[in-house]
């Protein structure tokens, strides 16, 4: 039943992109190391990234997405600015070696999804195409039913210059999405912005005439709180996780003060945005992440960097000359602060990050000498997207959006089953197979009336079971429509089948239900309302 759940999500996503000229390939699962070695991702993945050996010791991963793969490949097609522009998709397993793997198909180490990758002569002409699959993505999201927000997002591993997410709101979704209701604004907690909302404060006193001469952090915290009180700042330590280069990397978890590598002046109360603070240069072999940790006082803060929240109220604070110092927003947006563009009150919900759209520019295509020669035989860049879709974690999402305590309500586009005959009779007395022949007579009769509806149709065949358990099935996995036929219908019973189809178009009421509303409808009124619904499907 999943996997038939599964493969409508895949039509209705082809559907749509292949309205847009896209087309279908096959990429390989497993990939080279060579390759992502040339894009400098080997290192930058950190541990997520699934490696293997083979037998004569050559360094392999498995594709948690494919650029570099669909790059090379590409380089060796592309030749003319006539062969441009190329739009190629795939729909494919792809894996990452989660920490945690969690909620079933929301995280985990192999999923289903979605990578279309697209190769364009200017930036223009992408970022064009970026916004065709955006608009491409909200339409798939709609035929599937799915309340979502399409977010600003962090480019992350993957790079480029601009960025968005698709979430799907959601209680249990792992990611917090702010968004502003007036404007339409909306960004992930990691990438978003806004005015925060801050207690009232008095007038700052002077600090002109406060000694730059602070070395350890204990003289920091009392000069800070000397001019701005006890309640206005808060000091977080930060230190820089770096990867390993070798095939087996995890991230080098800092556990001693002596890690200490910076130091963030933040508003009272507030969380620091690890992902919004500038990383330290290093080589190109050891990519990492910022970590929040306590600061020990007895450790100096000469020769940290020292970041500035815009926010702190810190502007007349003067810090010595030898401080690294970098100023910016790098708090975690919070329900109630106020949009930047409107003024309006931003609002912070759950969301599953369903799909992620990339520009990536020339990141990929100047690696991999991926170019073209245009009208005037000048040779270029070109310039690529990617563009990808959770499809087993889209399932997932359904799932959760779509239920009650009976079972799923899922949308008939991509339920199982569009309709199933629940004949109720049990193995005694020959009720039961009495009952199998009418509903066999009617699956046919339904067949010939509905093009194509003998697809969607099924007959629960289960003799063996009672009537309160197929019903209770058929409603856990989702059939929307389900035609019950209890011991009334035994009135049409025969052993000549063409006898129990005459009976079937006299008029007689079929008790059905549709969702979780029951009705009486003729055979002809079952048809009509059957026919719409094919007619609806992709």
């Amino acid at each position: 039943m999943a996997l038939r759940v599964l493969e409508k999500i895949q039509r209705v996503i082809r559907y749509e992109l292949n309205l847009e000229g896209s087309s279908e390939i096959a990429m390989p699962m497993l990939h080279p190391a060579s390759l992502w070695k040339k894009s400098g991702r080997w290192s930058e993945m950190g541990p997520e990234l699934m490696r293997l050996t083979d037998r004569r010791g050559s360094d392999y991963c498995l594709g948690p997405t494919h650029e570099e793969v669909i790059t090379s490949l590409v380089a060796d097609e592309i030749q003319s600015f006539r062969n441009l522009p190329v739009r190629l998709y795939q729909i494919d397993r792809k894996f990452r070696d989660e920490i945690r793997p969690r909620f079933g198909l929301i995280r985990a180490r192999e999923f289903w999804m979605k990578d279309l990758y697209s190769f364009d002569k200017t930036p223009s002409d992408a970022v064009a195409w970026y916004n065709v699959m955006l608009k491409s993505y909200s339409n798939i999201l709609n035929h599937l039913g799915l309340r979502h927000v399409r977010a600003l997002a962090d480019t992350g591993a993957i790079g480029g210059s601009l960025s968005h997410e698709l979430h799907v709101i959601s209680e249990i979704g792992e990611d917090n999405i702010v968004h502003c209701n007036g404007c339409g604004y909306a960004a992930n907690d990691e990438k978003a912005v806004g005015r925060l909302r801050l207690p009232e404060r008095t007038a700052l006193p002077d600090a002109s005439n406060h000694s730059n001469a602070v070395g350890g952090v204990n003289n920091l915290i009392g000069k800070i709180h000397d001019v701005f009180g006890d309640s206005r700042i808060q000091i977080v330590g930060l230190r820089f996780k770096r990867y390993q280069a070798d095939t087996t990397s995890k991230a080098i978890a800092a556990s001693s003060p002596i890690d200490l590598q910076g130091v963030a002046l933040l508003p009272e109360g507030r969380s620091i945005n690890t992902i919004k603070l500038p990383k330290p240069e290093a080589p190109d072999s050891q990519a990492g992440e910022w970590e929040a940790c306590k600061v020990d006082s007895t450790f100096t803060i000469d020769g940290l960097k020292v970041f500035l929240d815009q926010d702190a109220g810190l502007s007349e604070f003067s810090v010595p000359q030898a401080w690294d110092v970098a100023g910016g927003q790098f708090c975690l947006i919070e329900q109630g602060d106020h949009c930047l563009d409107c003024s309006g009150t931003l609002n912070v919900d759950k969301g599953i990050e369903v799909g992620h759209a990339f520009y990536l520019g020339t990141k990929y295509s100047e690696k991999f000498g991926c170019t073209y020669k245009d009208e005037y035989n000048k040779k270029s860049y070109v310039e690529m997207g990617c563009y990808g879709l959770g499809v087993s974690r889209i399932l997932s999402a359904m799932i959760e959006n779509n239920h009650d305590a009976r079972g799923l309500l899922l949308p008939e586009i991509v339920a199982p089953y569009l309709c199933c005959i629940v004949p109720l009779g049990i193995n005694k007395d020959q009720i039961a197979q009495k009952l199998l022949d009418v509903a066999d007579v009617l699956h046919a009769r339904l067949s010939d009336a509905v093009p194509n509806l003998d697809q969607e149709l099924v007959v629960d065949d289960r003799t063996s079971l009672g009537a309160g358990k197929k019903l209770a099935d058929s409603e856990l996995v989702g059939i929307p429509i389900r035609i019950i036929l209890g011991n009334d219908m035994l009135q049409i019973w025969s052993e000549d089948t063409d006898a129990i189809s005459r009976k079937l178009q006299k008029g007689l009421s079929l008790e059905v239900v549709i969702g979780r509303e029951k009705c009486s409808l003729t055979l002809e009124e079952l048809e009509i309302k059957l026919g719409e619904s094919m007619r609806a499907l992709i």
